[in-house]
């Protein structure tokens, strides 16, 4: 009920327009609150009005069916859809509500339905009425058109009355992280996004304030403490909260893998990347990782098992053969690491830093022919 009157709501006074709704934006309520009643009371009305008088075919009640049978599948009774409310899921709807407003018009005026020619008198009083309702309407348009010059513009403008919708709250925030991390590896300094990141912090909280049990979230803001404020003891009690909320979130058991791993605390990254293998198997990131954890805590065996599996699973990547030949030289076999440094470039000739450690190699070894192909490797990759 509170839905339906939602939508009428927006067809009679549309605004604020949002672009998500979602929960809480809609709160679960029940028989006493006064709104479901006034919903009940109109929309109880409007159907036995349109089933009285359906059989003078009246335009009136051709216009209430059409409305209401296609609002019906957006109740949320039939079935849950998206976001709780749309204003998209009036749009065919609301043709039965522009009729009954036209109708309106004609009976406001005291206009024939059914008469060829309108006396021109009443016509142009017709005619100002609905210039005067039109007005408003093509001022919202254009002022809404605004807001939809890109995504981020659309949601900074919705974001002043979507305090109380979690996952609105999660999607801005999710797209300004990305857009910041991206100026950072475009060269922007990290002081120059200290504002914006703490913009992601304030509504990915907002969005764990209106919705506790929110694993994404919380493991979104766990990634903006990581990556753009570099805060790994926030990152990590965010990751937990999500891991708490979501035993099953591959994403959060990764992150504290990948958070213990940078700063060193390398047994408790080895127990987050294997719950993180064990929710995704076969997923070659959260492998490489492990492996070098493995290397790292002197299970070599298991490190060499697992690049030789990704191998395996997909003979085209070179990360595998970067992390062996990585292993053979901590174990001071340069030869073997020579080995896998060779095949990762045939698999990946792109890597310009590889080539010109493998030239400078061959350089010092004497084997100019070598030492020239490998160059040659490099000027293509950049």
């Amino acid at each position: 009920m509170l839905a339906l009157l939602f939508y009428l709501k927006m067809l009679v006074f549309p605004h604020p327009l949002l672009f998500y709704y979602g929960y809480n934006m809609i709160p679960v309520t029940g028989l006493g609150n006064p709104l479901v009643w006034l919903s009940f009371i109109i929309h109880a009305g409007l159907f036995a009005y349109a089933i009285y008088t359906i059989r003078k075919k009246s335009i009136l009640s051709y216009a209430i069916l059409l409305y209401l049978v296609n609002i019906s599948i957006y109740s949320n009774l039939l079935a849950s859809p998206t976001g709780i409310v749309a204003e998209r899921f009036t749009y065919v709807a609301s043709l039965g509500f522009c009729l009954a407003l036209a109708y309106g018009l004609f009976k406001l005026f005291r206009a024939d339905t059914h008469a060829a020619l309108i006396p021109s008198k009443i016509l142009t009083w017709m005619l100002l009425t609905a210039v005067v309702i039109a007005i408003p309407a093509a001022a919202k348009t254009i002022d809404r058109n605004r807001d939809w010059k890109t995504d981020m513009t659309l949601y900074e403008a919705d974001m002043p009355y979507l305090e109380k919708s979690a996952k609105a709250n999660f999607i801005y925030a999710t797209n300004l992280r990305s857009s910041v991390v991206e100026r950072l590896k475009s060269g922007v300094p990290r002081s120059e996004i200290v504002a914006d990141a703490q913009t992601c912090i304030k509504h990915f909280k907002r969005a764990t304030a209106v919705y506790p049990r929110y694993p994404d979230a919380w493991n979104n803001l766990g990634e903006t403490y990581l990556l753009l404020l570099n805060e790994s003891d926030s990152s990590i009690r965010y990751f937990e909260k999500a891991v708490e909320t979501n035993p099953n979130l591959h994403a959060a058991y990764y992150n504290l893998g990948y958070t213990y791993q940078v700063t060193e605390q390398y047994e408790k990254s080895v127990k987050n990347y294997e719950k993180a293998l064990e929710l995704e198997p076969w997923e070659v990131r959260t492998m490489s990782n492990l492996a070098q954890m493995y290397e790292k805590t002197n299970q070599l065996d298991k490190a060499i098992k697992l690049n030789e599996d990704i191998i395996k699973m997909d003979p085209t990547l070179d990360v595998p053969y970067l992390n062996l030949a990585s292993f053979a030289l901590h174990q001071g076999d340069n030869a073997k690491a020579i080995g896998y440094f060779e095949k990762a470039l045939e698999v990946n000739p792109n890597n310009y830093d590889l080539s010109m450690r493998m030239r400078n190699f061959y350089m010092q070894a004497g084997d100019s022919t070598k030492a020239d192909y490998y160059l040659e490797l490099a000027r293509r990759a950049r």
